[in-house]
């Protein structure tokens, strides 16, 4: 097995034996590597459309931002989201699409309510206080996410590793403090 961390993130990957051209034996750490790589990939693609998400409000009239945004946002994801699922597919060459409607419909629901509520939460607080303090505040919610997995999901478990998520939690912390405190 391999272990790495880095940048806070613990990364595992198994590390199979293969044969090389001459017959000796080879690591090869690629298949990990690359769904690792993957994995970073989306999420830098997440904070991209995640932290301008909500840039396009400000090209409507004033009298048509904040809530009265929503509908046209959720008319936006319903047309999209199917889009982007079959894209995702064709991108990543997964086998068939297949919904697991009995599965995941209520805990999808509910993971639904949960972001609109911070949505629509996180246009109210735009409006109050703008999008540039606003906004990097309310990213805040990774350390929300990364407790989870440390601590519920047991995503991360050397101390270490733990340790350097905490440090960046506080800067993040210090930093949307010292943004509120400046406007």
């Amino acid at each position: 097995r391999i272990y790495a961390c880095y940048t806070g993130i613990e990364y595992q990957s198994e590390v199979s034996p293969t044969l090389d051209a001459d017959g000796a034996e080879n690591s090869e750490k690629t298949p990990g590597l690359r769904k690792y790589s993957e994995g970073v990939l989306w999420a830098c693609t997440v904070g991209i459309s995640g932290g301008s998400i909500l840039a396009p409000m400000h090209y409507i009239p004033e009298d048509n931002q904040g809530i009265r945004f929503l509908p046209s946002f959720g008319v936006g994801t319903a047309i999209c989201s199917p889009i982007i699922v079959i894209l995702y597919h064709v991108i990543t060459k997964k086998s068939q699409l297949r919904f697991h409607v009995k599965d995941a419909l209520t805990t999808g629901s509910l993971s639904g309510l949960v972001w609109n509520i911070g949505n629509v939460l996180s246009i109210v607080a735009i409006q109050s206080i703008g999008y540039g303090v606003a906004y990097p505040i309310l990213q805040c919610a990774l350390i929300v996410s990364g407790t989870l997995g440390i601590y519920l999901f047991h995503e991360i478990e050397r101390k270490s590793t733990i340790a350097v998520f905490w440090c960046g939690g506080v800067v993040v912390l210090l930093g949307g403090a010292l943004l509120a405190i400046a406007q």
